[in-house]
């Protein structure tokens, strides 16, 4: 689809959705992903491009991307703009890849009361609500109501996107419960 030798009637192939399918390859660890998207951004040299490409990055299935990321996303001194860090927060730890974020938690939790102290509640928003590891587990659903309990210093825009991370977290866990009580009966 992206190279143009596959058509599908009706369905037009323009820039944003060939982000869309970028991003997917990343997110899925495919081997061509990265070669694609450092040959999409020479395509888009858009700032929107720009963004779309450091989404694609950091949706990898990959540790040291997600490090890279992360570290970048949680430095007080960190020169990027706004809007590229905003585009890798938003995908660095998408669903299904649980194991990954994971190993992200206790690190998380140490530096945002640091972060949370310096940083713009523009910044702190995305932080906040997407940046916390959505494992979709009893248990980290506690590790949020606990760290959420401890903490009397975090802005209100902290605590409302870490309460609306938890949410998920627990509807999540919910789904999952059922669904696997649905499996065990058929």
């Amino acid at each position: 689809i992206l190279s143009g030798s596959v058509r599908l009637d009706g369905m037009q192939v323009d820039q944003d959705r060939r982000w869309a399918i970028i991003w997917q390859l990343s997110l899925l660890g495919d081997k061509n992903a990265e070669n694609i998207r450092t040959q999409e951004l020479i395509r888009d040299r858009s700032s929107s491009g720009k963004r779309s490409a450091i989404a694609a990055e950091a949706a990898q299935p990959d540790l040291d991307v997600k490090k890279k990321w992360f570290n970048e996303i949680m430095n007080e001194g960190s020169t990027q703009p706004l809007a590229d860090l905003k585009a890798a927060m938003y995908s660095l730890f998408p669903r299904g890849q649980e194991e990954i974020a994971a190993q992200f938690e206790e690190e998380f939790y140490k530096l945002l009361p640091s972060v949370a102290a310096k940083k713009s509640n523009e910044f702190l928003t995305p932080v906040a609500s997407s940046l916390v590891p959505p494992l979709c587990s009893e248990r980290s659903i506690k590790s949020i109501g606990n760290f959420i309990a401890s903490q009397n210093a975090l802005p209100q825009v902290v605590i409302r996107g870490l309460q609306a991370a938890k949410d998920e977290d627990q509807r999540c866990f919910k789904a999952r419960t059922v669904a696997g009580q649905g499996m065990k009966k058929g």
